[in-house]
């Protein structure tokens, strides 16, 4: 390098490092913005409680005994700024704040590292005003924490698998313990060391190593996923007599339910007659097609794993099949000029049509064909669930730019140009959908799509710089304006008005339940108001009965029932037929007429009835029955929280 490209290189660098720190002051502004204003909501009463517990106990325990292990290094986190800050909203949320920046700088790395500078500028200006970043950045729970350390594993990986440096392999295993810690599908990164160490340039003990790791790595989720399975347990070992407990489901893991998916959906719809001659007709057209070209034995095992698949329904689990075979072997769709990988492409595209006919003519007439088709469709990506979905519906222009750069890294990164850092990125992001996918959910969860976001940033950056580079030499000043302006067109996460809407946010405002972290609240709820209202005016024997237990408890201080009307098993237990919750050992209020029965002996007592957003707009968890019954106490009301939804029914003793 001579002089001249010295001296544009550090001009280049210096200024990457003033643009670095515009970008965070812009963040911290947009995530620091009133963090304190809204009370908790959509779990943070979780964090909350835990972190109160932490502050008397030393550990996160509950009021009921339940000691909080999920993500505790971030409870951890929360409970040192609340000892330094008060426990406040303002400094639970305070670690988000921090973590969200540093996602920032470790998103520019990554991007820098595998694509280029620019990539890494650009994917840094997006994660630094996203709208869905400023969401969880100013959210007290542990979604940021497990984003940052996921997307550092990822890049201490590269460093340290691809690049040969020790030091950074090392430091990928501690950040990878880190991100276990923070959330459970940290496990995902003990597979992609294992994508690594097969590859065919590895050495003996390098594999080794990467094995041992990936081992330690899915352990440690195994032994934290137990940990909070067993936190569940605790109330009802303590508040309960063995004899007379009920059993609690807790939930027994991905692979229960994968067994259960595949008992109770696959193999019932895999022995009609159709599917078997299918079936049958297609083993003919392999064994016709193999006497034409011959296979040799290990080739079969791609077609034929594929037909068994196809025949069991799983469609989707077979394109994935083949989509690794080409991504793994550096083929592209070039692969597709191979007879056998033709074969096996052919195979799939039949059966997803015959899968999507047979089910269109089985389903209900009634339906409209539209509704039906996208039942269908829904039903070939549960096993595992298509993640990607959640990012098309959610950016649906965004996540169309990055579909069609990853198919073209895909198909292109082949041959001469073939290049392991964009290998290693697409394997880490098509490897970490499919890990998600088996998580147990009724369909698409948009908050565990979270700590892939960085990386799906990094990936649109990169299309649009390869887009841009194909057309003009790059960087220059022109060059990037257009740029950046193509990004405000095509990257939903930072529209101006939906990042307003965020950090200005208040009472009763509308949120998206694709980028909320409360995926099923359709307004911003106050639980604060009514909680503090009720702990201020009721007397020391009143009972309070109240929809968000957590909150109220949190707030008020004081919850004797739950109204909750569908006997919630998955945080609950009971003793003699009646339910308690495993976090506060709140009563549950399950029908109306138990309500009834309270409110007729209060006796000398008064009644306070706190509902909550959104139990009463969307009906969750609280009957239509239940409602109609509150609406009697109309008369009663005496206090409309913020939001316009949440009230407070005072029912006064008898006389």
């Amino acid at each position: 390098m001579n002089r001249e490209d010295t001296l544009h290189e550090r001009n280049w660098e210096s200024r990457t490092t003033y643009a670095l720190l515009a970008l965070l002051l812009l963040g911290l502004f947009l995530r620091a913005w009133r963090i304190g204003y809204l009370n908790f909501w959509g779990d943070e009463d979780i964090t909350a409680l835990a972190t109160r517990g932490i502050l008397e106990h030393g550990y996160p325990k509950f009021p009921s005994g339940m000691i909080y292990f999920r993500s505790m290094l971030t409870t951890y986190m929360a409970g040192l700024s609340a000892a330094l800050f008060g426990l406040n909203e303002a400094a639970l949320r305070l670690p988000s704040v921090c973590f969200s920046l540093a996602t920032v700088l470790a998103a520019y790395a990554f991007g820098k590292r595998v694509f280029s500078r620019p990539v890494g500028l650009l994917a840094a200006f997006i994660l630094a005003c996203s709208h869905w970043e400023l969401e969880f950045g100013r959210h007290a729970r542990m979604y940021v924490m497990f984003a940052f350390f996921y997307t550092f594993s990822l890049y201490a990986i590269y460093r340290g698998v691809y690049e040969g440096r020790r030091k950074w392999l090392v430091l990928s295993f501690l950040t990878a313990i880190a991100a276990v810690f923070s959330h459970v599908l940290g496990g995902a990164l003990g597979l992609i060391y294992v994508a690594a160490a097969l590859q065919p340039a590895r050495s003996r003990a390098t594999r080794v190593q990467l094995i041992v790791m990936a081992v330690v790595i899915m352990l440690a989720a195994h032994a934290e996923f137990w940990l909070v399975q067993y936190g569940f347990q605790i109330p009802m070992e303590l508040h309960s007599l063995s004899s007379e407990a009920g059993s609690v489901q807790l939930d027994s893991g991905w692979f229960a339910s994968l067994l259960h998916t595949i008992e109770a959906t696959i193999f019932p719809q895999s022995w009609h007659p159709p599917v078997l001659w299918l079936g049958v007709l297609t083993m003919g057209l392999v064994y016709w097609y193999q006497r034409a070209e011959p296979l040799k034995a290990r080739q079969w095992l791609l077609p034929l794993g594929t037909l068994f698949l196809l025949i069991f329904h799983q469609v989707l689990w077979a394109a994935l099949v083949l989509w690794f075979y080409l991504l793994c072997r550096a083929q592209g769709f070039h692969g597709l000029n191979r007879p056998v990988v033709r074969l096996t492409a052919l195979m799939i595209i039949g059966f997803g049509l015959f899968w999507t006919l047979y089910a269109l003519s089985a389903d209900a007439p009634a339906a409209a064909f539209s509704e039906r088709l996208r039942a269908v469709l829904k039903f070939q990506s549960e096993l595992p669930k298509f993640y990607f979905l959640g990012l098309l519906r959610a950016f649906p222009v965004m996540a169309s730019v990055t579909a069609l750069g990853i198919l073209w890294f895909f198909h292109s990164n082949v041959g001469p140009r073939f290049s392991y850092a964009t290998h290693f990125v697409l394997l880490a992001f098509t490897l970490s959908l499919v890990t998600i996918g088996f998580v147990k959910t009724d369909w698409v969860e948009y908050r565990l799509n979270f700590h892939l976001n960085p990386l799906f940033v990094i990936l649109f950056a990169a299309a649009l710089v390869k887009l841009f580079e194909r057309f003009t030499a790059f960087p220059r000043p022109l060059t990037v304006a257009v740029m950046l302006g193509v990004a405000f067109l095509a990257c939903e996460q930072i529209y101006p008005a939906r990042v307003v809407g965020v950090v200005n946010r208040d009472y009763g405002h509308a949120l998206d339940v694709r980028t909320a972290p409360g995926s099923h609240l359709l307004l911003m709820p106050d639980h604060q108001g009514p909680a503090v209202y009720v702990k201020q005016n009721a007397a020391a024997g009143d009972l309070v009965i109240a929809m968000d237990w957590l909150e109220q408890s949190f707030y008020g201080g004081k919850v004797d029932y739950w109204l909750r009307t569908d006997d919630y098993e998955g945080q609950s237990f009971h003793v003699r037929h009646e339910y308690f919750d495993f976090y506060t050992r709140t009563r549950v209020v399950a029908q109306v007429s138990d309500l009834e029965g309270i409110i007729a002996q209060r006796g000398a007592k008064a009644v306070w009835i706190v509902t909550a957003s959104p139990y009463t707009e969307m009906q969750l968890h609280v009957s239509r029955e239940m409602l109609a019954y509150l609406d009697q106490f109309a008369p009663n009301l005496v206090y409309r929280g913020r939001d316009g939804k949440s009230v407070v029914y005072k029912l006064p003793p008898k006389q």
